[in-house]
């Protein structure tokens, strides 16, 4: 377990979750403040925010290059400092940790397009999303002949401020990888495309975004 992991310079990102009012949050944060008994994670003011009573019990979750470290701790107080809203928590003391897998997919609704060279498009949405491609339901079965070429995959990501991404938009060449046939009467097959050529920008782009959406 790392020392000082609050403070470690490979943390890619950290977020406090918690219940309140029946509402889940889970929101950006960095830390403030810390010392031997409370730390105070910074986060942005929000209009649906509903302060929660003191001592509820929160989860703060850092993510590192090589992994996902959690540890329980409760919300004491909530301030504000300038553009911040802080909370006030215990002083994370001890961890879990997960090894990240870049085959982890997240069930997510993104709308895209395929399209092949001789102008044939799959317009559409996805049904998961990973780090090495997509997966999409389709009731029109795609032509055998596609499934063997290499297609432009166009991507419009969502807009979530605290990642950076410039150009929302996701261009990288793409590949049939395999089918999961559907029994029953919806007639819909699931399609699996792999990323060939995903630049490292969108690849850290989407590692944030599968984890925001965790």
């Amino acid at each position: 377990m790392r020392k000082n992991l609050l403070r470690d310079p490979n943390v890619s990102s950290m977020f406090i979750a918690y219940t309140s009012e029946n509402k889940k949050y889970k929101k950006p944060a960095r830390v403030f403040f810390f010392d031997t008994e409370e730390c105070y994670f910074a986060t942005e003011i929000s209009l649906d925010f509903n302060k929660p009573k003191k001592k509820t019990p929160a989860e703060i979750i850092v993510y590192t290059e090589e992994g996902v470290y959690r540890s329980k701790v409760k919300i004491m107080d909530t301030s504000v400092s300038g553009f911040d809203l802080l909370y006030i928590t215990e002083l994370p003391k001890q961890w879990s940790y997960a090894q990240l897998r870049t085959s982890t997919r997240k069930a997510v609704s993104i709308p895209f397009i395929i399209k092949f060279n001789d102008g044939f498009e799959i317009n559409t949405t996805t049904y998961d999303l990973a780090l090495g491609g997509i997966s999409f339901y389709s009731n029109k079965p795609i032509p055998d002949n596609y499934t063997k070429f290499h297609a432009e995959l166009t991507m419009k990501l969502p807009d979530i401020p605290s990642i950076k991404f410039e150009s929302k938009v996701m261009d990288c060449v793409s590949k049939f990888l395999r089918i999961h046939k559907t029994s029953g009467e919806t007639g819909e097959d699931r399609y699996v495309f792999k990323f060939i050529n995903l630049s490292e920008s969108d690849k850290l782009f989407l590692k944030n975004f599968l984890i925001y959406i965790d």
